[in-house]
């Protein structure tokens, strides 16, 4: 592991994260990982610890890069880093919240990137008629300046009224 301790460290210095976490998390990704530097997002997004979660996917999209679909090393660490501060910073959560929400990354949450997002996590017997019904009432109740989606603030606002504070939120 010769090198990935000299990035291991690099990276627990600007995340605030532990020297044994960042080591233990690139133990695990050079588990995964078939030449010991790339993973596919698909491969992570299967893991077991993340198979509940229909985010994981998306997370890990953000930090690709060079959008290949694979997360080498220092993409991987890239997203704990952020991972770590959407867990102290309220700010921070919301940011990727939103990014998260914004499928097409064209700076709004539109009413399709809405009700694909209600899709990944509603309960089944749930109509995709009636979650894009839910989007289109969603933003439009929050869409401040009418131009059919939600900007950060706008969004924020949706979340901060629907859970009643956003720090609450949790990704």
């Amino acid at each position: 592991m010769g090198n990935t301790y000299g990035k291991a460290h690099t990276v627990s210095n600007s995340a605030k994260l532990t020297k044994a976490e960042i080591e233990r998390a690139s133990r695990r990704f050079s588990r995964i990982s078939s030449n010991r530097d790339r993973v596919s997002i698909r491969q992570l997004a299967a893991l077991p610890e993340f198979a509940d979660n229909c985010f994981v996917g998306r997370v890990f999209e953000l930090h690709d890069q060079d959008h290949d679909g694979i997360i080498n090393h220092e993409e991987f660490l890239a997203a704990l880093r952020s991972i770590r501060r959407i867990a102290v910073d309220p700010a921070a959560r919301m940011e990727m919240a939103f990014k998260l929400f914004d499928l097409d990354a064209d700076g709004q949450v539109s009413v399709d990137d809405l009700a694909k997002v209600l899709q990944c996590t509603a309960a089944k017997g749930v109509k995709p008629e009636q979650l894009k019904a839910a989007a289109k009432h969603a933003v439009a109740a929050h869409d401040t300046e009418g131009d059919g989606g939600l900007d950060l603030n706008e969004f924020q606002g949706m979340v901060q009224r629907s859970i009643g504070t956003a720090p609450a939120m949790s990704c």
